[in-house]
């Protein structure tokens, strides 16, 4: 993650999503939530219950994802989805937001970060977090109609869309 991503991500939460809830005892769901370089743990309220899922266990990973679209948490128990840096990672972000939205509440919200810039050199997954081991993947880069449609064809109310810091940003509410 990059760590302008969790500055954003703490805009977000803070000022336009949560202002009046951030002593609320929320839970939260960061989907991809290895420390590869930072997390959104820190720029979460302390308060809040953080959960985060990965497919490998690692550092800041407290569950992991053996089928990518089966969260191991009930249906619509979840307050808040965050993801950044992952979507791009995912062979079906549309399946993997369907997946976020059974386990989110009425009314719960994901924020998503996917970045939508390419750059020289590493571009995916260390070969030793990939599933396939020996692939560095990289599958997507996601503008403002690709995460409209995510965010749409899951059922989502779009709140925004939004280009920042290399990412788009989606946010939307489950309905």
């Amino acid at each position: 993650m990059h760590k302008g991503n969790g500055i954003v991500m703490k805009k977000i939460i803070n000022r336009e999503l949560f202002p009046t809830r951030l002593e609320d005892p929320l839970t939260v769901v960061d989907v991809g939530s290895y420390d590869v370089n930072g997390t959104l743990k820190p720029f979460m309220p302390p308060k809040w219950k953080y959960i985060g899922l990965d497919i490998v266990p690692g550092p800041n990973v407290d569950r992991v994802i053996e089928d990518l679209y089966t969260f191991p948490v009930e249906d619509e128990s979840i307050d808040l989805v965050v993801s950044s840096d992952c979507f791009l990672y995912v062979r079906n972000p549309f399946k993997l937001t369907e997946s976020i939205y059974k386990c989110l509440k009425l009314g719960g919200v994901i924020i998503i970060c996917a970045n939508n810039f390419a750059r020289k050199g590493i571009m995916g997954l260390p070969k030793d977090r990939s599933p396939y081991n020996d692939v560095d993947y990289d599958c997507w880069r996601i503008f403002k109609y690709g995460m409209l449609a995510i965010l749409q064809d899951s059922g989502f109310k779009v709140i925004k869309v939004e280009y920042n810091r290399g990412c788009t940003w989606g946010v939307g509410i489950k309905k």
